[in-house]
């Protein structure tokens, strides 16, 4: 016989899983595109772009786990999206001691 309640539960794991991935797409899209921010000629017109485009992947990914009503998987979805976020803000938040650097392009102050 076919446990449906496993099912369900294997389900919400694969929806946090896909949030986690959605979550580093986007903000791997975000990093890319800061980092080219300062050799556009046009940068309002990049950032605008790439907004649309992060925007569209996330709101196509998070429509598709939801699919069929699904609440949980989406609730499992944003879940796995947001924490994946906080870990990557904790792994690559400078450390409190350490010196800020400037880019060559920045002004002294």
């Amino acid at each position: 016989m076919i446990d449906f309640e496993m099912l369900d539960k294997s389900a919400l794991a694969i929806a946090l899983f896909l949030g986690a991935v959605l979550s580093g797409i986007y903000f791997g899209a975000l990093w890319l595109t800061l980092r080219r921010l300062t050799h556009s000629r046009r940068p309002a017109v990049l950032l605008t772009l790439s907004l649309l485009v992060r925007l569209a992947l996330l709101l196509t990914g998070f429509y598709l786990i939801l699919v069929g009503g699904h609440w949980d998987r989406l609730l499992a979805a944003l879940l796995g999206f947001i924490t994946a976020r906080t870990l990557l803000m904790r792994k690559l938040r400078p450390a409190a001691n350490a010196p800020v650097t400037r880019s060559h392009t920045e002004a002294p102050s």
